[in-house]
């Protein structure tokens, strides 16, 4: 009687390209076991509580098939040597004679390594055979396992693309479009307490001059001034302040959240509509940051391996006349390291005028010229 079940196809997709066939008696055990997952690279940064994610791809799992095969089902003949008719397991549409060949199709399969189509109902899988066992109960019939390394579901191969580093040009658009909806956020539809403003006019003060130290960058580049490597290195430098920046200004509305935002307001009358009005103020600020921190955090890490490796501190931007004994204090908490900075930056004196980029080092990290 048929079963009525879906054939179970094993197609070599190179060499002798054979097609088997295991048809009702011949097919695995049920169940049919195929799973997956998605592969990804999760990554945790200092005052980050959301992780950032790269793709890496999705893979399918082996697959394990088990079964049993006997002559009076493979081979059609009955014992008392009567033809059935049956064909259960055929190669390129011919049927196979036996248990023993059967097993040998199936064994030569294995040692062939060639890519592989299998096809039941409506799944498909590309692998190859990784494994084929036969346990024999008499010579006649014979438990087997096989199992696939998969590689595929099937579906036509994409091109292989290699993950381009965004171009310092394009990364300060983007940052700068951040930063306008940053600002634009800022301004408040109540007087809020002057502390506050202040904190979060300096620091978006600050990521634009880290943008700027971008955009300047990009035009380096173009003119060819800077190389590959010391451009990577001003650009991660820039970009790892801006995050600072932003962890700053969550840290900012975290630290004074709600009614606690308006100035002179006595917390005791504020109403419910008052405590959402400053809320979704606080958040909106929250957000644009948030918004701002991911763009760099992804830039920085699709460009670490373009950096020689030096571990940059960050980047100072001089707003006018100063000199690398102050730099060297609000960075290293000390004026001492002002020749540090001199030598490392390439420059003559510690003298600094407005637009100057000072490349501030980690204390650890080898300094040039040194």
């Amino acid at each position: 009687m048929s079963l009525f079940v879906s054939d179970f196809t094993i197609k070599e997709l190179t060499g002798d390209q054979r097609v088997i066939t295991l048809k009702e008696r011949a097919l695995p055990y049920r169940p049919l076991k195929f799973s997956g997952r998605t592969r990804g690279d999760f990554t945790w940064y200092p005052g980050n509580p959301v992780a950032t994610t790269q793709i890496l791809g999705t893979e399918e799992a082996p697959s394990v098939f088990n079964g049993a095969w006997k002559d009076r089902f493979i081979a059609g003949v009955t014992s008392d040597g009567i033809f059935t008719g049956i064909a259960n397991a055929l190669i390129d549409g011919q049927q196979i004679a036996n248990v023993s060949d059967l097993v040998d199709v199936f064994n030569d399969v294995r040692q062939s390594a060639q890519p592989l189509e299998v096809t039941w109902a409506h799944r498909t899988r590309v692998g190859i055979m990784t494994r084929f066992d036969e346990t024999w109960l008499t010579a006649e019939d014979v438990e087997w396992e096989m199992e696939f390394q998969w590689t595929s579901r099937g579906q036509p191969e994409q091109p292989v693309t290699i993950p381009v580093s965004p171009q310092p040009g394009d990364l300060a658009d983007k940052l700068r479009a951040g930063l306008n909806t940053l600002k634009n956020v800022i301004t408040a539809p109540f007087q809020v307490v002057q502390s506050f403003t202040d904190t979060v006019n300096e620091l978006a003060s600050e990521i634009s001059d880290a943008i700027e130290d971008i955009e300047s960058t990009a035009v380096q580049i173009e003119q060819q001034v800077l190389s590959p490597v010391t451009a990577a290195e001003r650009t991660l430098a820039a970009v790892d302040l801006i995050i600072k920046d932003c962890n700053d200004l969550v840290s900012a509305v975290e630290a004074q959240p709600g009614v606690q935002l308006y100035y002179l307001l006595d917390t005791a009358e504020t109403t419910y509509g008052d405590a959402l009005v400053a809320a979704d103020y606080g958040n909106s600020i929250k957000r644009a940051a948030q918004d701002i921190r991911t763009q760099c955090i992804d830039a920085s890490a699709s460009m670490s391996d373009e950096s020689d490796g030096v571990d940059l501190l960050a980047s100072f931007t001089a707003r006018g006349d100063t000199d690398l004994r102050d730099v060297s204090q609000q960075f290293y908490g000390t004026p001492d390291q002002w020749r540090t900075l001199m030598l490392y930056n390439d420059f003559d004196d510690s003298q600094l005028t407005a637009g100057m980029l000072v490349l501030v080092p980690k204390l650890t990290s080898i300094t040039k010229g040194a």
